[in-house]
């Protein structure tokens, strides 16, 4: 049975079963799959069955659907490994995996996920608060861990953004960096119409991806309003009258900050 694996940057939230029928993706409580999250609409997008295919559609979302970095015009026919970009969240559509019928990997609480058993929940919430905790205990060190140390890695690049303005620089080695003008966002912001989570970057392998979330302020590369888009080294991001360079430096060189 086909499944969508729910993650926050690169963290494993939840995984859903596609049974026959539709699910249907979004914030209202109704909705079969839940995502607690300001930039998923209440009915985002939903997947059905079409023939042997499985579908994914967007439902007149504020902020789109994003099918492998590229915005959701119509339905689309799924494919192993497919990413579909809901807001701050990915869902990745397996037709197989490892350890198919197998017991998941621990979830917050301790618990398992039923989905990769093969138990279906009727509805399924992801939420922000949980990602969180989950993922600040599941980067922490383990007590009294007394693992040989591992060799050196080869020197890796530094990716950050850079503000002019201000001289400083902000690394972005999270999966993925939250910019708004919230307290604790990663990268703070300024503005009368920046929202609080405005905008996301998130790291998929070796790419650098940049997601509009909320707010009225638009989101520009290089003076061109997007909703996501693919970074390349040296762009230049407008969010109001925020301007942030992202810096992709290889190992050797200079950074600017």
């Amino acid at each position: 049975m086909p499944r969508v694996k729910v993650l926050f940057g690169e963290q494993v939230q939840e995984a859903k079963p596609l049974q026959e029928g539709e699910v249907v993706v979004g914030r209202a409580r109704e909705c079969t799959l839940v995502i607690d999250n300001l930039g998923v609409s209440r009915r985002h997008c939903r997947f059905f069955k079409e023939g042997e295919a499985w579908m994914v559609e967007d439902l007149g979302s504020q902020n789109g659907t994003f099918l492998n970095g590229e915005r959701l015009p119509a339905k689309k026919a799924l494919k192993q490994g497919d990413r579909i970009g809901i807001g701050k969240h990915n869902l990745v559509y397996e037709e197989t995996w490892e350890g198919m019928g197998e017991e998941g990997p621990e979830l917050p609480g301790g618990r398992k996920s039923k989905a990769f058993l093969g138990d279906v929940e009727h509805t399924m919430a992801v939420e922000t608060y949980r990602t969180k905790k989950f993922q600040t205990s599941a980067m922490a060190p383990a007590a009294g861990a007394g693992a040989p140390a591992a060799p050196a890695a080869p020197a890796a690049r530094r990716c950050y953004l850079w503000e002019a303005k201000t001289g400083k620089a902000f690394d972005l080695v999270k999966p993925e960096t939250v910019l708004g003008k919230r307290r604790n966002a990663d990268v703070p912001l300024k503005g009368f119409f920046v929202a609080p989570w405005h905008a996301t970057i998130r790291r998929q392998g070796d790419d650098y991806y940049i997601n509009h979330l909320a707010g009225w302020s638009s989101v520009k590369v290089n003076g061109r309003k997007i909703r996501d888009a693919r970074l390349e080294n040296r762009d230049l991001v407008e969010i109001g009258r925020n301007e942030l360079q992202f810096i992709l430096s290889e190992p050797g060189e200079r950074p600017i900050a």
